[in-house]
């Protein structure tokens, strides 16, 4: 007889009893579907964590980015350029839509007819403007315009798409940037304008996560703040 499995008999007929059992018992099955179960309970906030992060980050790098281009598009185009942002919301989730158009005839002409869009809108999802992300970023400078604020920009379409919530900055031929949306030669530019954007569940916006888009007037260009 070999070592380690013992042999059992009944009656003439020996049979051998199996060293190895088979599948798991209810208790064990119990235990492991526990500390799955507490794993995921672990797991799965941070997760949703880092999605909003990423969320608020792709917003902040998009809208620097489309900044960026409205100023380079006005000085290439020696022309006017004016980026539109708009809060909605798309399957009951907040989100941000850029969109630029840029003057045909290079002057401050804001009709219709005279407006020529530079590609299809952006939405960013999972995000939303607060005055809140202001104080809790620090952004040094005094008396920003604020563009969750501000409503007193241009109304355009692009596509089926209407900015008309008139958040806009308007970019000048030589880079430099306002919120008047048909300056004259003598309007000047915005020292700063904030651009903030928080997190958002839903259509609610939570604190904590937040980031700003800030653009110097003087020359047009983007500097990103996040938290």
């Amino acid at each position: 007889m070999k070592r380690g499995c013992p042999e059992h008999f009944c009656g003439h007929h020996p049979a051998r009893v199996s060293c190895f059992r088979q599948g798991f018992s209810l208790i064990e099955l119990l235990i492991v579907i526990n500390i799955t179960a507490y794993i995921l309970w672990l797991t799965i906030p941070a997760f949703f964590s880092i999605t909003s992060a990423s969320r608020v980050s792709e917003a902040a790098f998009g809208i620097s980015s489309a900044v960026e281009r409205a100023r380079s598009e006005a000085i290439t185009r020696h022309t006017y350029v004016w980026l539109g942002l708009q809060e909605e919301s798309s399957e009951q989730l907040l989100g941000i839509r850029v969109g630029l158009v840029a003057s045909m005839d290079g002057t401050a002409n804001t009709n219709s007819t005279n407006l020529a869009s530079l590609g299809p809108t952006q939405l960013y999802k999972g995000v939303g403007f607060s005055d809140g992300a202001v104080a809790a970023l620090s952004i040094p400078g005094s008396n920003p315009v604020l563009l969750s604020d501000f409503s007193g920009g241009l109304s355009f379409g692009i596509g089926s798409r209407s900015f008309i919530q008139r958040r806009t900055i308007t970019f000048l031929p030589m880079g430099e940037v306002t919120t008047n949306a048909s300056p004259g030669s003598l309007t000047g530019f915005v020292p700063l304008i904030v651009i903030p954007i928080r997190e958002a569940h839903g259509t609610n916006l939570f604190p904590g996560n937040d980031a700003a888009v800030v653009i110097d007037g003087s020359v047009g260009n983007p500097l990103i703040f996040r938290k």
